[in-house]
């Protein structure tokens, strides 16, 4: 046997992301249900991780759309389907799975002026 080596890990270190997954809508609409360490930051590669790991249905799966759940600005930020999401993500993110609904969670507060129109 012996220890694994570890230089593998370390190569891709800076290409992986750790997120968690919660529901965008529904009773659990916020709380993480599932967390990965993804090596690809591509929008489909997280769905599919996603889809995974909370077990949606694939008609669901072909729906869905992924939120940035924060309450730092960048709250309701959607991932673009097809594109790479690595811009848009940190470590340790929460990511809101919706199965084709509008974003649910915390948003930026609005300045008063924009939100009087």
């Amino acid at each position: 046997g012996g220890p694994i080596p570890r230089s593998r890990a370390l190569d891709v270190g800076m290409s992986t992301i750790r997120v968690s997954f919660c529901l965008n809508a529904g009773a659990k609409a916020g709380q993480p249900l599932a967390t990965v360490v993804a090596r690809d930051s591509a929008t489909e590669a997280l769905l599919q991780a996603a889809s995974n790991k909370l077990r949606l249905k694939k008609k669901d799966a072909a729906a869905a759309r992924l939120f940035v759940w924060s309450k730092d600005g960048r709250g309701g930020t959607e991932l673009p389907r097809g594109g790479s999401a690595a811009a848009l993500l940190r470590n340790d993110d929460l990511l809101a799975v919706s199965v084709g609904e509008a974003y649910s969670g915390p948003r930026p507060a609005q300045p008063a002026a924009a939100a009087a129109d």
